[in-house]
């Protein structure tokens, strides 16, 4: 049996696949891990809980805001990359009033182009969520730029915890545009190994 800290790993490294729709279109499956194709930027962060805690496959590290709200997290890509949707892992047992209550993702060519932008809500989040980042067509977005914005938090908090974020696309459009040897096939079964190697890119 795995001890909590364990369970808490695994349900980190495969544990969001449930929590991606259900009706996706089976050529959209399996899903890309886009990641790493991005510089990562925050807004601020607590010593020892910054960029590599938030992308560490470990949940039991987090990303710590230390500055005034909003707090950010920027994404910059160096070629137009599709993007389809982003999952955050947040603990509202452990992390209760630095849990977000409302986020918003822009996305766009630069922050002087913004063409896209979704905010969601959430209750006493407790394990992955998902955000769906597709146009009206149900097609990725193509992006060099994309920010997340912690608007608000439980009980009025003001600093913020978010254990891991990770930006995905689907299969399918990775082959239209022929930029598959850019990505990693994310499936439960690799997708832990996936994590361990590209930290070494």
């Amino acid at each position: 049996m795995l001890q909590s800290d364990e369970t808490k790993k695994s349900e980190g490294s495969s544990g969001w696949i449930p929590f991606v729709p259900r009706n996706l279109h089976p050529k959209d499956k399996p899903l890309l891990d886009i990641s790493t194709q991005a510089v990562w930027t925050i807004s601020s962060c607590k010593s020892g809980y910054g960029v590599d805690e938030l992308l560490s496959d470990n949940v039991e590290k987090y990303w710590q805001s230390d500055g005034p709200q909003p707090h950010t997290i920027l994404l910059e890509f160096q070629k137009k990359t599709d993007i389809a949707f982003v999952m955050l892992y947040m603990d509202f047992k452990n992390d209760e009033s630095y849990t977000p209550s409302k986020i918003q993702v822009k996305m766009g060519s630069s922050h002087q182009d913004v063409f896209f932008r979704v905010t969601q809500t959430f209750i006493e989040p407790q394990g992955w969520a998902y955000i769906d980042l597709r146009d009206k067509d149900q097609k990725p977005q193509r992006v060099f730029w994309v920010q997340i914005q912690v608007i608000q938090n439980h009980q009025n908090g003001r600093d913020t915890h978010i254990r891991w974020v990770f930006f995905g696309d689907f299969c399918f459009w990775a082959f239209n545009f022929k930029q598959l040897g850019r990505f990693r096939v994310v499936t439960p079964e690799n997708f832990p190994k996936i994590l361990n190697f590209t930290k070494h890119l």
